[in-house]
């Protein structure tokens, strides 16, 4: 899962600016850029987890130990 992960992240990085620069237009405002680039990430990283969520069903891994809390 964590490959998944690792693959996963960077494409999400580098795909939202590509994006946003191929079809954002010259006379769009920085903060404009800023905010529509940080809504899409956060909207695929919202998909990016669903395939953990399932993973964690399917194989019922739910052994995750943090900071004492189980």
């Amino acid at each position: 899962m964590w490959v998944f992960y690792l693959i996963s992240l960077p494409l999400t990085m580098g795909m939202v600016p590509l994006t946003l620069r191929y079809f954002a237009g010259p006379d769009i405002h920085r903060y404009v850029f800023f905010t529509v680039g940080y809504t899409w990430f956060f909207f695929l990283s919202f998909i990016i987890l669903v395939p953990a969520d399932i993973w964690v069903i399917v194989f019922g891994c739910y052994c995750v130990y943090i900071s004492g809390y189980v």
